[in-house]
């Protein structure tokens, strides 16, 4: 069967034969369980399913299965949330959704230095794909360095993930890609396989997916994107003729300085060139994050929100439409950047700087 999110309500056993109570966030899936698939638990334990603890013999969710451990000689660990635990035939395509999207790990602390494992907080910039993400997908920070998760929550904000090449390297905080592999990485189904003959597997397949996944890390530094050191600013002379307060998104002027953006012009719009990081008196110059992450902005826009230049210059996260916030046809339709959670403080908002000019009214 294809990999299906479930979690483990109880278990029992001991001597590497154990029981386990299993729920299906798809229940449908449930019935196409069969001997040889395999159950990873929230730790990212793996046992071989041998059998049903009782009928019926088509599996349904809530039914106790038997099983054999193959990574380690413990009972499965039971936890109460969907998405910590998986169901899977070994070998097998997951032709599901995609589990891919740019986004940063703010956080990480060692979670288990005997497997490897560390506690991520993360955000993702395509939160409709990351809420398919389960165990057994991977997270690559800006080194091109793998990890595979073994936790998570809804969103894969919260997340334990281990080493997928074991050598006690911290993930790096910053720009990362969260993906699904494309297909499982056991070996054969049904047969125990050992660490090193699964790492050297695992290896193979990274190698493979590697090089399309590190291009796309390279393109979102080089976009800076929001990594620690991403970020792309320039002083510019303020000569509008008045001062230009803190987080304005701002347009180069035909002088080489810098005014507030019109978005009734067509000069201004595409000359928007950042976002003031303090008040810029006229005749001064100071700081324009250009790209990448601006800290402790103000704004009561919510986490993951896009911010648009609006009809008085300044930001806000209500998209622009004819009749909406002032605006009329003719005006242009300006994409400045994401809310983010602060990486040192999450009561603060960072903002993403990413122009964009979408089109005109």
């Amino acid at each position: 069967m294809l990999p299906s999110a479930t979690t483990i309500t109880a278990s029992a056993g001991s001597t590497g034969t154990y029981t386990a109570t299993v729920l299906f966030s798809d229940a449908a899936k449930a019935p196409f369980v069969r001997v040889g698939d395999v159950l990873r638990d929230r730790l990212g334990n793996e046992y071989n399913i041998t059998g049903w603890a009782s009928f019926p013999s088509d599996f349904s969710t809530g039914t106790s299965m038997n099983l054999t451990s193959i990574t380690a000689d413990i009972a499965p660990a039971t936890f109460g949330g969907f998405g910590n635990a998986s169901v899977f035939t070994p070998g097998q395509i997951d032709v599901r959704p995609a589990v891919q999207s740019a986004g940063l790990v703010n956080t990480q602390t060692l979670n288990s230095g005997q497997n490897f494992s560390y506690n991520l907080t993360c955000t993702w910039f395509d939160a409709a794909k990351v809420s398919n993400a389960t165990v057994g997908d991977h997270v690559m920070d800006s080194s091109g360095k793998v990890y595979e998760i073994i936790s998570t929550n809804s969103g894969a904000t919260s997340i334990v993930a281990e080493e997928v090449v074991k050598e006690g390297v911290t993930p790096k905080l910053g720009s990362a890609t969260i993906y699904r592999p494309t297909a499982e990485l056991s070996l054969f189904q049904g047969t125990p396989v050992s660490d090193p003959a699964r790492t050297v597997v695992r290896n193979r397949d990274d190698f493979n997916i590697d090089t399309s996944l590190k291009s796309l890390q390279d393109q979102i530094d080089s976009l800076s994107s929001g990594g620690s050191g991403s970020v792309v600013q320039s002083d510019f002379l303020n000569d509008s003729g008045s001062a230009i307060v803190a987080f304005s998104p701002v347009a180069v002027t035909s002088s080489g300085g810098i005014s507030s953006a019109d978005v009734s012009s067509e000069v201004d719009s595409l000359a928007v060139v950042g976002v003031t990081t303090g008040i810029i008196n006229h005749s001064t110059s100071g700081p324009v994050v250009m790209s990448g992450r601006l800290e402790n902005i103000t704004t009561s826009a919510a986490l993951n929100s896009k911010l648009f230049i609006s009809r008085v210059g300044d930001l806000t996260e209500v998209k622009p439409s004819i009749g909406v916030g002032s605006f009329v046809e003719g005006d242009f339709v300006v994409a400045v950047g994401t809310v983010v959670e602060n990486a040192s403080n999450p009561a603060n908002k960072d903002l993403i700087v990413n122009i964009q000019v979408i089109g005109q009214l």
